[in-house]
């Protein structure tokens, strides 16, 4: 049997919503209901969801290089990146710099040509839905 997923689409505010459970065969939404195998205690059903508004953040994070031995020196560019996110309204100023985290191993470019390393996002807030770089390449030169 193949269901449809059901989602609640363009919900903009907190919606009261009557739904009516059929029993029936219900292919459309995923529920089967047979009049013999069970008894309903409602026919209907109220549902409340609250729904949060979004908003878009910034935060310059500095970028942090991991597994650089210790005989190896190097300069690298930009030292911060921007990180730009999603969060619900009721969090936005909440967070900070502090709250980011941007990497970079070294260890990746020992067996390349490359002079530049990929930087990775390691640390988001949990109210945090999307969060993406602006840059995620971070060149490198060796100091004498």
């Amino acid at each position: 049997m193949k269901f449809k997923i059901f989602k609640f689409k363009k919900i903009k505010s907190t919606n009261n919503t009557a739904i009516r459970i059929i029993q029936k065969l219900n292919i459309d939404y995923g529920m089967v209901i047979s009049e013999t195998q069970v008894k309903l205690s409602h026919s209907d059903v109220i549902t409340k969801i609250e729904v949060d508004k979004f908003t878009e953040g910034t935060v310059e994070v500095p970028v942090l290089i991991k597994n650089i031995p210790q005989d190896v020196s190097i300069n690298y560019f930009p030292k911060h990146i921007s990180v730009t996110y999603y969060l619900p309204l009721s969090d936005y100023g909440k967070f900070q710099a502090s709250n980011f985290k941007i990497e970079c191993d070294y260890k990746d470019t020992l067996n390349s040509d490359f002079t530049f390393m990929i930087a990775e996002l390691v640390k988001i807030p949990k109210s945090v839905k999307k969060a993406r770089l602006s840059s995620d390449k971070v060149e490198f030169i060796f100091l004498k």
